[in-house]
């Protein structure tokens, strides 16, 4: 019997071929990776990667209602100081004489 995490963790290993193979056949795979494997990017993987591997590991000594409360407030607690450093540095911009880049984002498309 194969855990959650165990379910997790195969199906990552399954599908980081696939997604190579087909970056491969596409040709795009000499500036995707170039940037995937950046340092940021990397970190990022290695802060989700153990994110999940908390999650899933504290999942037995959890009550269900946590677990599902946990699971669908968390995006929350990420978009929220996103939100604010967005406004931050819209602040920032304006300070030093930029226009907002969402105006110019949306005359832009429209």
């Amino acid at each position: 019997d194969l855990t959650l995490w165990q379910i997790f963790a195969l199906r990552g290993v399954l599908a980081l071929p696939m997604l190579l193979v087909l970056l491969w056949l596409r040709g795009a795979h000499r500036g995707v990776l170039r940037i995937a494997l950046g340092v940021w990017p990397l970190l990022r993987a290695v802060f989700i990667t153990t994110t999940f591997l908390a999650f899933y590991a504290a999942i037995p000594f959890l009550s269900l209602s946590t677990v599902g409360a946990a699971n669908y407030i968390a995006p929350i607690f990420v978009a929220q100081p996103s939100a604010r450093s967005d406004r931050f540095s819209d602040r920032v911009r304006r300070q030093q004489g930029h226009e907002d880049r969402r105006d110019v984002v949306c005359c832009a498309n429209g």
